[in-house]
């Protein structure tokens, strides 16, 4: 159907349809006055692909569905881990690319998003202040750090300064990019609505079930007598790329640059370690779950593969029924009632890659249409 000129205004749906390459004049559809759009000039495709890390795009349209929503496929950082792990390096990329999309989401008027790991309603403030303060904080440091740099002629005088300040910069970008592209993009704007997605019951059931499923593949691993630096347990307790940790590089870094006869250098090291000790601070505050233990394995005293196999198997049922099916349920519910509640037609779900067919299915039985946007990730043209 032709969309006249006249009864075009940019919105959401106008984003989605740009991406789609369907013709449109200098505005967009329709949407709800409170977006404020404004008009945008139409691209192509090939266009917009070359603009947003997009790897696909895929509608799956409901007659006379009486919502919309985009769902944008993730991988979030692996339960447990720590942000250096080399598990976490596709994540850490994903999140980078969801972000370029919500932002361009963002601008053109969208600022209802969904997103998985947090319980349904309003994503709590203070996680939220937690990280705009930290993304602040670590503006002000990379700011603190060049200064330094500018009055240090010789580098090797205070150690390794310039790696040690870059090697940590480096480990905070992963750790705001790992707390989710929704809760950057809530973090540096606050006119977005970012809600949690998940049932407390069902994520606790949950993530008991992939605990369990996570110990009972490490143990098949030391009966199989497999290497123990493949197992699940292992994977989540890699740390890649720092020989030492930019954190205890960088103490003593300061320290040497806080005992030096620069005046100057000192004050300015001064100030650099008292931002530092904020963001320890921020960092310290954050909720991780415990990496599983070997010795904490509920299942060491079971010798027979056989038997452990089966366990594998059981578990596998559970995964599909509550951490997969049930969730995807549960979510597509919330979404729609907090559309409603919200008086909303429009959205964007950012949730677990391997949720995508479930999760829309029970999108488009509950009357909603959804476009999934798939970002590259690892893939390159």
């Amino acid at each position: 159907m032709k969309i006249h000129k006249d009864t075009l205004k940019k919105s959401f749906i106008a984003s989605l349809i740009i991406i789609f390459s369907v013709a449109l004049y200098s505005s967009a559809v329709l949407a709800p006055e409170r977006f404020n759009a404004v008009p945008k000039k139409t691209i192509s495709l090939e266009e917009i692909l070359q603009i947003l890390p997009v790897e696909s795009v895929k509608e799956s349209l409901v007659q006379n569905s009486w919502a919309t929503a985009i769902f944008l496929p993730q991988t979030h950082q692996q339960p447990g881990s720590s942000a250096k792990s080399l598990v976490n390096d596709e994540a850490e990329l994903v999140q980078n690319q969801i972000y370029e999309v919500l932002s361009y989401l963002s601008q053109s008027g969208t600022d209802f998003i969904m997103t998985e790991g947090e319980l349904y309603g309003p994503v709590e403030e203070e996680k939220i202040n937690n990280l705009e303060n930290l993304i602040k904080l670590r503006e002000s440091f990379a700011s603190q750090s060049e200064e330094i740099k500018s009055l240090i002629s010789n580098p090797e005088d205070y150690g390794h300064f310039s790696k040690s300040a870059d090697a940590y910069l480096s480990l905070l970008d992963r750790e705001i990019t790992l707390a989710g592209a929704a809760s950057m993009l809530k973090a540096k704007n606050e006119h977005v609505c970012l809600y949690g997605s998940e049932v407390k019951k069902t994520q606790d059931e949950s993530a008991e079930i992939v605990r369990n499923y996570i110990y009972l593949e490490d143990r098949k691993d030391q009966l199989s007598g497999n290497s123990s630096k493949n197992s699940a347990l292992s994977a989540l307790q890699i740390i890649g790329g720092f020989q030492d940790t930019p954190e205890k590089s960088l103490e003593n870094d300061i320290h040497l640059m806080l005992s030096c006869p620069n005046f100057t250098l000192r004050q300015e090291a001064g100030e650099l370690e008292q931002m530092y000790g904020k963001i320890e601070g921020l960092r310290s505050n954050k909720t991780v779950s415990s990496n599983p233990k070997r010795t904490d394995n509920p299942y060491k005293n079971i010798y027979s593969i056989d038997k452990i196999d089966l366990l594998l198997s059981e578990t596998e049922s559970d995964i599909n029924n509550v951490v997969v099916v049930k969730r995807n349920k549960e979510t597509a519910e919330n979404f729609a009632r907090a559309l409603k509640e919200n008086d909303l037609n429009e959205g964007i779900i950012q949730f677990g890659a391997g949720h995508e067919e479930g999760l829309v299915e029970e999108l488009n039985k509950l009357g909603i249409s959804v476009i999934t946007v798939k970002v590259k990730g690892g893939k390159q043209n």
